[in-house]
């Protein structure tokens, strides 16, 4: 798959996947059960993709007209001046948010081998994702840190999905907030998570050239501060 047609994958995907964890996430703060929550969420899921439909035929429409929206799909295309520092300082967030995702998953795991059953099976998503998150993305951001300034051991296609596992940390450690479960500790993994997204969104738009607006940054930073207020506010 093409780098363009890789991140445009990766957009579908996670805006359906955030609408669904969005809207189910609220559907459980009212009180209803996960079985109760799961099918009405679809409604979420379908926002989602109308969102990323929409989207998709403005930019494509925009495009045409000769504006850059989103910068180059060329992953060839000459990287802008800063890139690699930009590299480095996502790699240094990344490992960092990495870390911390190690640490409340084996917190969770802790907790959860503890409970009486019946066990909710909803806490072993979160930990096995607070876990693969971990691992990813920490050799992820070491293998930036040991790349040579010429960028050419970054696969920044690969980063898409990198910057998109971000986002979903933020999102379900907002649903672990939600409900309670070590809550200043998923306070904590948004905030790094949303901010790792950030910092891989903009070295993304520095490699490919720095061209139009970097809305994966602010996707990222959105992401993370709803992830944080809805459990507040709703």
């Amino acid at each position: 798959m093409s780098g363009s047609a890789s991140r445009i994958a990766w957009w579908a995907v996670g805006c359906v996947a955030v609408g669904w964890l969005v809207v189910y996430n609220v559907l459980r703060l009212r009180g209803d059960y996960p079985s109760e929550a799961a099918a009405p969420a679809l409604i979420g899921a379908a926002a989602g993709a109308v969102v990323f439909a929409s989207g998709f035929v403005a930019a494509r429409r925009m495009r045409a007209s000769g504006r850059v929206l989103w910068g180059t799909s060329d992953d060839a295309a000459r990287p802008a001046e800063g890139a690699y520092a930009a590299w480095r300082a996502a790699a240094v967030v990344l490992l960092v948010a990495a870390a911390a995702s190690l640490v409340v998953g084996a917190l969770l795991a802790r907790d959860y081998a503890a409970l009486s059953a019946p066990r909710p099976r909803a806490n072993l998503l979160l930990i096995a994702w607070d876990l693969v998150f971990a691992l990813w993305a920490g050799e992820e951001a070491v293998r930036v840190l040991r790349s040579d300034p010429d960028l050419r051991g970054i696969d920044a296609s690969g980063f898409d999905a990198v910057w998109f596992a971000c986002l979903l940390t933020a999102v379900l450690a907002g649903v672990a907030f939600s409900r309670d479960l070590l809550p200043a500790l998923h306070v904590v993994l948004v905030a790094l998570s949303g901010l790792a997204g950030a910092a891989v969104a903009l070295a993304l738009w520095r490699h490919r050239g720095a061209s139009g607006v970097p809305w994966a940054v602010a996707w990222a930073v959105l992401v993370a501060a709803a992830s944080i207020a809805a459990p507040v506010l709703i």
